[in-house]
């Protein structure tokens, strides 16, 4: 990081934000007044991080007189002054908006930001456990933006060397282009560069689609690398959510939960890429080592980069594999759900594919969908994923649980006791129970089940076919992985991906019986992704080869008859 000078200190603002620009000068000189009182965002900056104020009467230097508080002290020893409010501003009127955040002040040698600030939106403060990382989160991408990604940074990043990526007016030493209509600079295609795609294809047809990239060193390395596809350009921007959002954000359709796209749908990441993009402004040296990793289209290739959700879902299915990361089961149609659960491809959580109708037609250039399963052709139009950044693209996503009658929140993520299911006995109204045994907390990992499970009791039998996933503890041991379900402490051994475990159980008088598949012992149990031993950490946790089960035997519960109404009475 570039350290200023002496301290970090800020200008005082002139009136009208009329000045004189003078790159020699470290000061701005203002063209009439001095406002009274500088703000940064919402926050009204102290005396004591100013400069003196100084306004002219004419251009030259000389008719400059000094104006207010003369020079404050600044922060002795700071790089960047952070100013973090939590006002009901204007902005906060929108429901969407939960926290924003900008840059205040540049420092004039090279650009770099030295002040910036955040408002948290009141309304969206919550102390639930639930929220704890979403607002933490939240507020490191607001952090982020005040520090360089944003799109009115750009033009200002330089390369490694120090020298700007964008050409310079000679005499301001400010970027050639101003955007009036944006309000920013423009960067140069050395930074910033749109492509048409011109083999988009939509169920009207292949359209062209132009989309913008960030298109510098770094950057290209961590987008070629993470897609695994040699040919990419750079990294997408986002190119949806008017101003504040399109091209200061990820490309949602590509880095679904990167913390840097434009909303939070579940587990945001602060990946390599985001930290390339800091180190590529020219003001930062990343630290690679603190990157989390971003799974989300890692190793897809170039038509998952470079084309669009709707081509990669159409081959899929054409082929009768899976469209993951994308997804193909409607949740609702408009009047009852048609939802099954199934896991997150990390398996932290159980989600629901998004793909729902719209009140109005898709855009054709977000027309993913060429039939639909139970969709009348006209329709179809209507259908897309429920985020828009996302290119309307649909995919398995986190939820909250809805219920009627029922206290506090559960959402759907596996590592949180409070998201157990209630105990309620099945059939209750309004309270389906604990419909297939989940055990949520810490070390439960979501698992596929293998077909719908069902209670019996008196002849009368329930289906439970909306579940087809299911929070269960996971535990490495002895090379395998075990799995425990709710209120019972036997471990079911797992010797195979795909092996079913087989549980029966009575719970209020029902038989219950389903089916649980196992998962791939490497995706828990090696060091680098073990978080389910009970043994001690120093001890090398490993996978033996997958293997049928001993004598080919059922894993699971014993065979159990359902209570007669008789036996019930």
């Amino acid at each position: 990081m570039y350290k200023a000078k002496f301290h970090v200190e800020n200008d005082s603002k002139c009136e009208h934000n009329q000045y004189y620009s003078d790159q020699n000068s470290p000061f701005l000189r203002c063209v009439t007044r001095c406002r009274q009182t500088t703000y940064c965002g919402e926050v009204a900056v102290p005396d004591e991080h100013l400069f003196q104020c100084r306004f002219c009467i004419q251009s030259n230097p000389l008719s400059c007189v000094p104006s207010g508080p003369s020079d404050g002290p600044g922060i002795i020893g700071s790089d960047f002054l952070l100013y973090v409010s939590a006002v009901p501003s204007q902005r906060c009127q929108n429901d969407d908006t939960i926290a924003y955040a900008a840059h205040c002040q540049q420092e004039a040698e090279l650009d770099r930001p030295i002040a910036g600030h955040v408002n948290i939106c009141p309304q969206a403060l919550s102390t639930h456990s639930h929220d704890q990382a979403f607002l933490l989160s939240t507020v490191k991408h607001e952090i982020l933006h005040a520090l360089g990604f944003s799109a009115g940074l750009y033009a200002f990043f330089r390369d490694s060397e120090g020298h700007p990526r964008s050409r310079r007016n000679q005499n301001s030493g400010r970027p050639l282009s101003f955007n009036r209509e944006r309000g920013f600079y423009d960067a140069e295609p050395s930074t910033v560069r749109t492509i048409i795609r011109e083999d988009w294809w939509t169920a009207e047809g292949e359209l062209p689609h132009p989309v913008h990239l960030l298109v510098t060193e770094k950057i290209i390395e961590e987008a070629r690398k993470h897609f695994n596809c040699s040919k990419l350009e750079g990294a997408e921007l986002e190119n949806q959510g008017g101003d504040g959002t399109s091209l200061t954000h990820w490309e949602k359709r590509l880095f679904e939960n990167e913390a840097m796209t434009g909303t939070h749908t579940q587990n945001p990441v602060y990946s390599r890429l985001t930290l390339a993009l800091m180190e590529d402004s020219g003001w930062y040296k990343a630290n690679y080592s603190v990157a989390e990793p971003l799974h989300w289209g890692n190793g897809l290739g170039c038509d998952f980069a470079m084309k669009s959700c709707g081509n990669w879902i159409k081959q899929r299915m054409e082929r009768n594999e899976s469209a993951a990361p994308f997804c193909a089961d409607i949740k609702h149609d408009g009047s009852k759900s048609l939802a099954t659960t199934r896991c997150t491809d990390q398996r932290d959580s159980l989600a629901l594919c998004n793909l729902v109708p719209h009140k109005k037609e898709l855009p054709k250039q977000y027309r993913n969908f060429a039939k639909l399963k139970g969709v009348r052709k006209e329709g179809i139009k209507y259908y897309g994923g429920s985020v828009e950044l996302a290119d309307y693209c649909p995919y398995n996503q986190e939820f909250e649980w809805k219920a009627i009658n029922l206290s506090g929140r559960r959402d759907s993520r596996c590592e949180l006791i409070g998201n157990g299911p209630p105990d309620g006995e099945i059939g209750e109204e309004h309270n389906e129970g604990n419909a297939v045994l989940e055990l949520y907390g810490h070390g439960s990992r979501c698992l596929d089940l293998g077909s719908s499970w069902t209670e019996k009791k008196c002849g009368r039998t329930r289906t439970y076919s909306q579940f087809m996933a299911g929070c269960y503890q996971i535990i490495c041991s002895n090379g395998r992985v075990n799995i425990r379900v709710y209120n019972s402490t036997k471990l079911y051994p797992c010797y195979k991906p795909g092996q079913p475990i087989y549980i029966r159980k009575m719970v209020n008088g029902w038989l219950r019986e389903g089916q649980i598949l196992c998962p791939e012992c490497e995706q828990f149990c090696l060091s680098s992704t073990n978080n389910f031993n009970e043994q001690k950490e120093d001890l090398k946790i490993f996978c033996l080869p997958s293997t049928d089960p001993p004598l080919e035997e059922e894993i699971g519960d014993h065979l159990i008859e359902e209570l007669s109404c008789k036996a019930y009475r």
